[in-house]
């Protein structure tokens, strides 16, 4: 279907508070915060799609809405605005004005979009959620969602969120609650707002120059850049296992071969056909990026519960001739696992004081990542899209909202469940065209 016959018109727009007053409050944001308010990054999108069910639509929309207003109570700093009313720096006003909901329909119906793949068709259902140019003015929502009503009686629900408040796994701690208060449930999992545990941890504390203005200008990354999505069954991803595994010659103490993770072997394999398809010169360095969770590295521990941002980038680091070379997979695998296990406390003090020192009002996650040379890992394989129920049964699919820059990689589990899973791939069409050639060649 083209772009303008893909109608959608949006017919309720609410902006929804906490059922209940909240408490009135001015918290930080933590420099694990401020390093994702960056000029490449917009408010983040996802659309999940669902089947009709024959369940009165308008009715479950109504619950949505309720609970929402329900699940704010407890997640409150979502329903408050960015403010600088404490000097140069942002801080989260606590202060219940709330987050959008849109109620829209489209003039087709779901069979008519192809849901296993990115399109642009997919902006039309969150409309009212790119924030990202206004969200440090104080009048923008950090959430905005879009329930839209296909034809067939299929529904669509995507979400927007402005980075700067949480990351990916608060996120989808906020969507599963707001699931559960949806269906009348009880949240399972109660948030927890301590924004306040960079300070007082001595370990982590920065020299910070709260008087030093907060800029922030957002550059659209995607020009140049098409996304597409590979889909791995079961089979498929052991079989990139072993294709690493195969290519492992060094042995343990024990005299078995190392072992990796079916992430790092699955990433090393996409950095490895990323660098054969880009015909760089071999003496090129090559930098894989990695998001790492935090939360259980600090010490003491952050919970996982933690509604805000604890995300920080691992970095492996190789040339173009080594990653192209027999064997391959193994040495970006064993890089890729020495970024991720090694990433402790002296790593995360370390990017802190850098990012105040160096970084600030910058693009500190990109720092030492080129485009056209390099590549970012993102994951969410562990979180559980798939059982995101309104109301309407579990997600068909669940997809990204918009793409991002040159070199983005997104692992999502898949529908089809078990160990199978997507992989979101963001690059040059001339590129991607080489890398969609080889990246699901998985014989030895």
């Amino acid at each position: 279907m083209k772009m303008d016959d893909f109608q959608v018109k949006i017919t309720e727009v609410h902006l929804v508070s906490p059922a209940d007053p909240t408490e009135r409050c001015q918290l930080p944001f933590t420099t694990f915060d401020l390093m994702q308010k960056r000029d490449s990054m917009p408010y983040l999108q996802r659309v999940a799609f669902y089947e009709s069910t024959g369940k009165d639509a308008d009715l479950l929309v109504r619950n949505m809405k309720e609970g929402l207003a329900k699940v704010l109570v407890d997640f409150y700093p979502f329903a408050g605005r960015i403010s600088f009313s404490g000097g140069g720096m942002p801080e989260l006003d606590c202060n219940d004005h709330g987050v959008e909901l849109s109620v829209a329909e489209a003039n087709a119906s779901l069979e008519e979009l192809d849901t296993s793949q990115y399109s642009p068709l997919f902006k039309k259902l969150i409309l009212r959620g790119n924030y990202e140019e206004t969200t440090m003015t104080g009048t923008a929502p950090l959430f905005a969602a879009q329930v839209t009503k296909f034809k067939c009686g299929a529904v669509s629900v995507a979400w927007s969120f402005d980075h700067l408040a949480v990351d990916g796994i608060a996120m989808m701690h906020f969507i599963t609650s707001w699931a559960e208060a949806s269906s009348g449930k009880p949240i399972s999992k109660p948030p927890v707002h301590d924004r306040y545990f960079e300070r007082r941890n001595k370990d982590l504390a920065a020299k910070v120059d709260d008087s030093a203005p907060f800029q922030y200008t957002f550059v659209d990354p995607t020009a140049g850049v098409e996304s597409r999505i590979f889909s791995f069954d079961e089979d498929e991803v052991e079989k990139m296992k072993k294709l690493v595994l195969e290519g492992n010659s060094d042995q343990q103490e024990n005299g078995e071969h190392e072992s990796f993770t079916t992430y790092e072997a699955v990433a090393a394999h996409f950095w490895v056909e990323l660098c054969r398809a880009r015909d760089l010169p071999k003496s090129q360095t090559t930098r894989a990026q990695i998001a790492v969770n935090c939360r259980p590295k600090i010490v003491p521990p952050v919970p996982q519960e933690y509604f805000g941002n604890v995300v920080l980038p691992g970095l492996a680091v190789s040339t173009i001739g080594e990653l192209t070379a027999p064997g391959s997979k193994a040495v970006a695998a064993r890089l890729l696992k020495k970024s991720i296990r090694s990433f402790g406390m002296e790593e995360i003090r370390s990017q802190i004081q850098s990012y105040h020192e160096n970084y600030r009002n910058k693009n500190p996650m990109a720092q030492g990542l080129t485009d056209g040379v390099d590549i970012f890992f993102g994951s969410s394989l562990r979180h559980p899209l798939y059982e995101v129920d309104f109301g309407w049964g579990k997600p068909v699919a669940v997809r990204h909202g918009r793409f991002l820059w040159d070199g983005f990689c997104f692992f999502d589990p898949s529908p089809r469940g078990g160990r199978s899973m997507d992989a979101t791939v963001h690059l040059p069409p001339p590129t991607m065209a080489k890398f969609a050639a080889t990246i699901k060649m998985l014989e030895p």
